[in-house]
């Protein structure tokens, strides 16, 4: 009887605990914010690597017509990609420098001096967009909310993702509803420079900021001795990882040489929707037979990209060089860097002193 008594009391004993407690937590539930009904926080993950992929296309050279001389135009898709170690993105920096320059009318030359190359995003307001946009927006609004979508995606979810052709020039635009009242430029090219980041990616544990710098610069030939005019468009890019006393954990280097020339009847040369950079052309930029070190464009520019390993952009910024000859005012000059890397690195140092 003793025995069943004292299971009752415990029993009762267990209910009230547990009716008080239910009490309390309605209390709270009134007089502040429910915690259940806000919106989960997911954590970024840290940034593991990080990688640097373009898509350019010369394809948008126009040749001479009705009056109108013959042009030629580099589009370089540039993604800066940085990725957690579960292969998503922590951060992402897309732009798309693209440069143009028109031939003369008679076919045998080009004026480009005075000409300011900006990537779209520089352009901001200016690249004008906006009235033409179904969203009225700009392109450079439209560029940061599909960054913001790529956030905590992998590379193959952002390649994968839904597309829809608005029309024949814009094959590739989002089909996502969270895209669909901030983005609706065709992203086609973004994917493939955001997929060829991944395949590209690098180690950058330690890092805690992406950062993207782009500078285009453009010359040009005249016709001569049997050569048709030309115009050269380099389009300069770095990708960096530092962590957070602004060391460089990681770096990407890269150049696109886009040359374009014109014939006397004014038809475009190079036009091409595939142009590679020095990095992706390897061994067969065919710098090694003229390099004293003999070693390829992309050795070099590797050899580099390894002594800037864990210094500042004031260090690499500030170091030491030389001039080879008038083509090369801006080579290294650092007993590291002797054997390994002796092309001019002075677009190199224009990047990060952008950055800075």
């Amino acid at each position: 009887m003793k025995k069943n008594v004292i299971i009752i009391l415990i029993v009762a004993m267990l209910f009230s605990v547990l009716t008080a407690c239910g009490k309390d937590q309605n209390v709270d539930s009134n007089n502040t914010e429910n915690e259940t009904e806000k919106p989960v926080e997911v954590a970024e993950g840290e940034i593991s690597a990080m990688g640097l992929g373009t898509k350019v296309s010369t394809m948008s050279s126009k040749d001479a017509k009705d009056g109108k001389a013959a042009s030629a135009q580099s589009d370089v898709t540039i993604a800066a990609v940085a990725f957690d170690s579960d292969g998503k993105i922590v951060d992402i920096k897309l732009d798309v420098a693209q440069s143009k320059a028109s031939f003369n009318e008679d076919n045998l030359g080009a004026q480009v001096e005075g000409i300011e190359l900006k990537t779209k995003k520089e352009l901001g307001d200016d690249y004008q967009m906006r009235g033409a946009s179904a969203i009225e927006k700009e392109w450079f609004e439209q560029a940061e909310a599909f960054e913001k979508y790529a956030i905590g995606k992998t590379s193959d979810e952002i390649v994968t993702m839904p597309t829809k052709a608005i029309d024949d020039y814009n094959p590739n635009c989002p089909d996502v509803p969270e895209l669909e009242s901030s983005c609706t430029i065709d992203v086609g090219d973004f994917l493939i420079a955001v997929q060829k980041a991944w395949e590209n990616s690098k180690e950058a544990n330690g890092a805690t900021e992406l950062k993207l710098s782009i500078e285009s610069n453009i010359d040009s030939k005249p016709a001569k001795d049997g050569k048709d005019a030309m115009i050269q468009i380099d389009t300069n890019m770095v990708c960096l990882a530092l962590d957070s006393d602004g060391k460089i954990v990681a770096s990407e280097f890269d150049t696109v040489q886009s040359k374009l020339s014109v014939t006397e009847e004014g038809i475009v040369e190079g036009k091409f929707d595939d142009v590679k950079t020095k990095k992706e052309l390897g061994d067969d930029y065919q710098m090694r037979g003229a390099s004293p070190i003999e070693k390829e464009w992309f050795e070099q520019v590797e050899a580099f990209e390894n002594y800037s390993k864990n210094k500042t952009l004031d260090e690499i910024i500030n170091m030491p060089t030389k001039a080879l000859d008038d083509y090369h005012p801006t080579c290294p000059d650092v007993p590291e860097l002797e054997s390994s890397c002796t092309i001019d690195v002075g677009d190199f140092l224009s990047l990060l002193n952008k950055i800075k």
